[in-house]
């Protein structure tokens, strides 16, 4: 240590005496006294050095009674405590590469775990926006055998009067459905939206109104007697400009002129997320069809209700036997019970764990533990570096030592300096996680196939960004990681041996570094172990990706264009008209219409009876997905037809009812041929009349209309010229662009009715990407935090291996002294580091075998501990653990003894 240096400590110990306009006077006579016991020792014999550090020792004792005397007169603590952040700053600030490295390092940790968070916490912790949200519930039908939940979400409108009428634990019970209306009347047609609400709704939520009034109990009366609606205040602004005087305009959906009494809470967009509409519920028999009211077999609404004061959900759930054998009495369960479907009752979900599946809750709480590895790799990292720093400050902490600080006073000054890199890495994560979110926001999946599956509705339903939650969420990370990798490297630190601190020379002459490195040692340990459990847990999610993109849909999905024409309005003729237009186009090769197709989500689905089979003899597990469509639908999407024929236009109202099945449906005659059959189907009517026969005609391909993971379903296809319903779906193959297309297809449909909306328009291949959307996103962001987890345990190891080189200077010299090759000092240094690196690998293939079990249920064909993704892996980060040892390694076989052993 320089004088000037020696002159600093002491200014700083000469504070400890008196007031600070004296500590240049005192700092002087000290220094004076100290140089002048120095040359006493020297004079009596003793070295330098020696002399120098017997004579720092004594002047701590002196120093050591100064601050017991200091806190006696009570110098304040903040006054130490600012010192102390002044001293740390300039202290990183003197380090530029390891403060920029250990603050890189952190803020990708702290705002990787703060974006994620950010969606957790609008998901998953956020109360929902409405009065006691704690007492709002779901109410779900349950059976044994009633499938995968929310299977039984869906209510008749009777069920529900039934329910509403019969409770004694609900302060009230509201129905709604989600819908789409078709908004004419405007300079072009728009499709919105929307839902059919019981008047109760809004006030069972606690959603007020900015403008208006809300619905009232006359306004859901009786079918159709109140021809009102009610509109969302985005709607409000984007198509009313925002004018209060809209209350009493007329808004006409689905050809049916409705006054707007109300415009809702800003930012309210009902159960969905984005709905832009609201009508009651009474107005569903003239907008869509009178049996949605009148049949009890008809399940298309969902139910919430509102728990009495002081009613807890266990008390709720308790009485739900009870209540549902009192509804049953009333009203049968709203689907036909086929024999064997076991016991039914009704269950309370809370409408906040309802409205999020419980896939994206697991799949966003793996990810928030993925992050969380990630952070403690970057702390163990940060670690490791304030470790490697310390070792190089052992002179100036021993000096302080002997100067009589105390250890707990060194560790805090230590601590703070920790801290100032916690909070700059916290600082600088903000930016991460912003970016983040957006990133997650930007390229969230579009799955369409199902709304309870949708990550992207999860974005559109919830606001996730970076509140005044996260933000602190983000300082309390901070605080507990400046800390959490601050702590070992201070203890160590602050316990050093002053004695051998003040004996030992510059320049690295120690060989044994076992003591100084073995902390830092484990702590690359830990970091492979970890970084290798995240890459196990992305290389299964891409394994499973990589299946998934492989599996054969059952169609075509290239050169093909979807869109949806019209509403519920137009007829067959209209439809004719269209695909009779759209076929005339310029490289048009085939046009159909359809209710749904594959990839647009599971179709309306019907029991299924075979012809001879009797009355309750139906297993409760036989029922299939109906499509209604035009003739040339396979030949549109390249479906196979496997035996006897397609429709034809003579499949028409008046002839014989036809229908073609799927393979898989065909499997409901014991590997017989289906052709010739006749079938049952309770559709529409849901009745089983003799008149309802439908002849089987011909047998096609499967094709995927769910989620591309799942086996495909049983579909029954009907022609649509035997059906009066709307097959709003237009399918069209050609060998145009697809925006050229699109626009040719609607001013061929605004041509025949402008009030006709052409909307969701997408080619089949893009659809096709969505299908597997939701997989790409979780394997993507795992397989970044892996990334990022692995690029800081190879800086990690390549940084102790570049100190551990660095501190053997010596010891390298001596022994290409004594003979040693650079082969041989490559491979003890990269023999050490590699040990470093195998023991990280098997305990993170320990911990990997156990924690991707977690992940199981999202892998497709893909096992958990799939023994090609764990080696694969492995092998990755071996490789990149090599990479990071053979550049410090080479460097220590350049080393001249020569100059090594001089430098001494």
């Amino acid at each position: 240590m320089g004088a000037r240096q020696v002159r600093g400590w002491l200014a700083r110990l000469a504070g400890l005496f008196g007031h600070k306009a004296r500590e240049r006077e005192l700092a002087e006579e000290l220094e004076s006294h100290l140089q002048m016991h120095i040359d006493d020792l020297v004079r009596s014999g003793i070295d330098p050095e020696e002399a120098r550090r017997r004579a720092l020792v004594q002047l701590g004792g002196m120093a050591q009674t100064s601050e017991e005397c200091r806190r006696r007169i009570g110098v304040p603590v903040l006054e130490d405590l600012w010192q102390d952040l002044k001293y740390g700053a300039r202290a990183l600030r003197k380090n530029p590469g390891f403060t920029l490295t250990a603050v890189a390092s952190l803020a990708l940790a702290i705002g990787a775990n703060s974006a994620v968070f950010s969606v957790v916490n609008a998901v998953l912790l956020r109360p929902l926006p409405y009065r006691g949200p704690e007492q709002l519930m779901k109410v779900i039908q349950t059976s044994a055998n009633r499938g995968k939940f929310p299977a039984g979400a869906l209510w008749s409108y009777p069920g529900f009067t039934a329910l509403r009428d019969q409770n004694e634990t609900f302060e009230g019970a509201a129905i709604y459905a989600r819908r789409p209306f078709i908004m004419t009347s405007t300079e072009e047609p728009a499709r919105l939206q929307g839902e059919y609400v019981s008047a109760n709704y809004f006030s069972l939520l606690g959603v007020g109104t900015t403008v208006g009034r809300a619905f009232l109990p006359e306004d859901d009366a009786s079918p159709g007697s109140a021809p009102v609606a009610m509109i969302s205040h985005g709607l409000w602004q984007r198509r009313f400009g925002g004018n209060p005087q809209v209350i009493g305009q007329d808004i006409e959906l689905e050809g049916h002129k409705l006054i707007i009494v109300g415009v809702l809470t800003k930012g309210f967009k009902g159960q969905s997320g984005e709905a832009d509409v609201w009508v009651p519920m009474m107005m569903a028999p003239v907008l869509a069809s009178p049996q949605l009211i009148s049949q009890s077999n008809i399940a298309w609404a969902e139910v919430i209700a509102r728990l009495k004061p002081g009613v807890t959900h266990r008390q709720a759930q308790a009485a739900m036997d009870e209540l549902h054998e009192r509804v049953e009495k009333i009203l049968p369960v709203p689907q036909a019970r086929p024999s064997g479907s076991g016991k039914e009752t009704f269950t309370l979900v809370p409408l906040k764990d309802a409205q999020v599946d419980p896939m994206i809750r697991r799949s966003f709480l793996i990810l928030l533990a993925a992050v969380a590895f990630v952070l403690l790799i970057a702390c163990a990292n940060t670690a490791g570096l304030l470790l490697a720093r310390g070792l190089t400050r052992r002179k100036e902490i021993a000096v302080r030592l002997a100067l009589g600080a105390s250890r707990g006073r060194i560790m805090r000054q230590l601590l703070v300096e920790s801290m100032l890199i916690a909070f700059a890495g916290g600082a600088a994560g903000l930016a991460v996680a912003l970016w983040g979110v957006d990133l997650m926001t930007r390229f969230k999946p579009a799955d369409a196939t199902s709304f309870w599956t949708a990550y992207a509705r999860t974005f559109q339903q919830y606001t996730v960004g970076v509140d005044a939650v996260v933000l602190a969420f983000n300082f309390a990370l901070s605080v507990v990681t400046g800390f959490l990798f601050g702590l070992l490297p201070a203890w160590q630190a602050s316990h050093a041996d002053v004695n051998d601190a003040l004996k030992e020379g510059g320049g690295g002459t120690h060989i044994g570094l076992g003591d100084r490195l073995g902390a830092r040692r484990w702590l690359i340990v830990a970091e492979i172990a970890l970084s290798l459990v995240l890459l196990a847990g992305a290389g299964l999610m891409i394994n499973s990706l990589v299946r998934l993109n492989s599996v054969r849909l059952g169609f075509e999905p290239k050169d093909v264009l979807t869109m949806r024409v019209g509403g519920r309005r137009e007829g067959i003729g209209f439809y004719k008209q269209i695909m009779e237009r759209t076929a005339a186009l310029p490289g048009v090769e085939s046009v159909s219409v359809s209710t749904t197709a594959p990839l647009f989500g599971r179709g309306v689905s019907a029991p299924l009876r075979l012809e001879d089979e009797a009355e309750g003899q139906r297993p409760a597990s036989r029922s299939v997905n109906i499509n209604i469509i035009s003739p040339d639908f396979f030949k549109t999407l390249g479906i196979t037809l496997i035996r006897g024929r397609g429709f034809t236009e003579q499949d028409r109202a008046g002839s014989g009812r036809v229908a073609i099945v799927s393979r898989a449906a065909e499997a409901y005659w014991a590997n017989q041929d289906a052709v010739g059959r006749r079938i049952k189907l309770a559709y529409s009517t849901g009745d089983y009349k003799p008149d309802d026969l439908i002849e089987i005609v011909g047998v096609v391909e499967d094709a995927k209309y769910g989620r591309v993971e799942e086996m495909a379903e049983p579909t029954v296809y009907l022609p649509y010229t035997q059906h009066d319903e709307s097959s709003s779906l237009l399918i069209v193959r050609g060998d145009s662009d697809s925006g050229a297309l699109a626009s040719a297809v609607r001013r061929e449909v605004y041509a025949l009715d402008r009030n006709s909306p052409v909307y969701s328009v997408k080619s089949m291949a893009a659809r096709a990407v969505e299908a597997t959307s939701s997989v790409r996103f979780i394997a993507l962001l795992l397989a970044l935090f892996a990334v990022v987890a692995m690029m800081l345990s190879a800086v990690g190891i390549y940084g102790v291996m570049s100190y551990m080189v660095a501190e053997r200077t010596r010891e390298i010299g001596v022994r290409m002294a004594l003979g040693a090759q650079g082969k041989d000092v490559l491979r003890l240094i990269v023999g050490q580091g590699m040990l470093l690196a195998l023991i990280g690998v098997g305990l993170g293939l320990a911990a990997a075998f156990a924690l991707t079990r977690v992940i199981r249920g999202m892998l497709y064909e893909v096992s958990a501990t799939d023994p090609v993704t764990f080696i694969a892996v492995s092998a990755l980060l071996v490789i990149v653990s090599l990479a990071s040892c053979l550049i410090p390694a080479r460097r220590a076989t350049k080393v001249d003894p020569l100059i090594a052993l001089r430098s001494e």
